[in-house]
């Protein structure tokens, strides 16, 4: 599926706030609601779930699914 206009750019918002929540605040759990949200919108960003993973990784959840 590609993703156009709104779409896009409601996954780039997503990820945007998450990495902020995640690099910045050190916030993991905002982090990773946001990149919930934006793989919502687009279940294949490729940014969205490394980013998910860093942020499972500094929480110790390692055996979480994806």
């Amino acid at each position: 599926m590609r993703l156009f206009g709104k779409k896009r750019k409601a996954a780039a918002t997503w990820i945007s706030k998450g990495t902020w929540a995640l690099f910045t605040s050190k916030n993991y759990e905002e982090a990773i609601e946001c990149y919930d949200k934006a793989l919502k919108v687009d279940p294949k960003n490729v940014s969205a779930w490394n980013n998910k993973g860093d942020a499972l990784l500094n929480l110790k959840r390692y055996e979480e699914e994806f």
